[in-house]
């Protein structure tokens, strides 16, 4: 995928209303939006995870797959606006409680 045709499909994207939208990029790494600032932070975070642990399992071995089925109900459990927010929210206290000073 092109940079210019990851745009647009970005671009597309967001004018369906889409709760959020990962990416990526050979060259470039990750790249996400959301409908706020809060939503593709948390979406990017959890791209960034699940890269993670992908890597992590096949280093390991052999790492089972995800049924389609499955990978549809976690698709309709995980990947909402609200979800994201919400998670995003908590991450944050968390961090601002962890390190006072982070917004000073």
């Amino acid at each position: 995928m092109t940079t210019t045709s990851a745009l647009q499909l970005l671009n597309d994207q967001r004018q369906e209303d889409a709760p959020g939208l990962d990416l990526i990029l050979r060259h470039h790494g990750l790249l996400t939006v959301g409908q706020s600032v809060a939503e593709a932070a948390w979406w990017f975070i959890a791209m960034d995870r699940a890269c993670q642990m992908q890597l992590l399992a096949e280093s390991a071995g052999n790492p089972r797959h995800m049924s389609h089925e499955q990978a549809d109900v976690a698709h309709r459990q995980f990947s909402n606006g609200n979800m994201a927010r919400h998670n995003f929210k908590l991450l944050a206290d968390l961090v601002c409680e962890q390190e006072p000073d982070i917004l000073h």
